[in-house]
């Protein structure tokens, strides 16, 4: 590649010898997914780069490195859903249009009943996106949803 721009895998590292962060570089820009930790050793964050700008994806863990909440981000902005999590259970979901927060759910029973998918898109597809550790297959079956389909709570 060019001289000096990034290229391939990269890890780096805290002054204590610890990971601080994983992925892929292309053309010098972050892409695919990235992993992030705290000085010792929890995951603090991960998800997707594309072009070098996060999108799909990310996941935040406090400080203990459980799920705190995860977002659909395009181009860095949140666009899609936000959903926070307390001690594993979903507590509150939000849906953004380009970083603007456009509908918000307080009521957990209702997200997760009659939202989750409208009953004639359940007829058509049977897609159920588990609350992912992995989250490659997650990315693939979110590809896999018709595009038609915009009421979609990933839980």
């Amino acid at each position: 590649g060019k001289k000096g721009v990034k290229s391939g895998y990269w890890k780096f590292y805290y002054a204590n010898g610890n990971v601080a962060e994983k992925g892929h570089y292309k053309n010098g820009k972050r892409v695919d997914y990235w992993y992030f930790y705290t000085p010792n050793k929890i995951r603090s964050n991960e998800g997707h780069y594309s072009q070098g700008k996060k999108s799909d994806w990310w996941l935040y863990y406090d400080a203990r490195g459980k799920l705190d909440y995860k977002c659909q981000l395009n181009v860095g902005k949140k666009d899609g859903y936000c959903i926070q999590y307390s001690n594993g259970d979903i507590s509150s979901a939000v849906k953004y249009n380009k970083g603007k927060k456009i509908k918000e759910w307080r009521d957990m029973q209702a997200l997760k009943g009659k939202t989750v998918f409208p009953l004639e898109i359940m007829a058509n597809i049977k897609v159920i996106i588990p609350a992912f550790n992995e989250a490659d297959s997650i990315a693939e079956v979110i590809k896999e949803i018709p595009k038609s389909v915009s009421e979609i709570i990933v839980v």
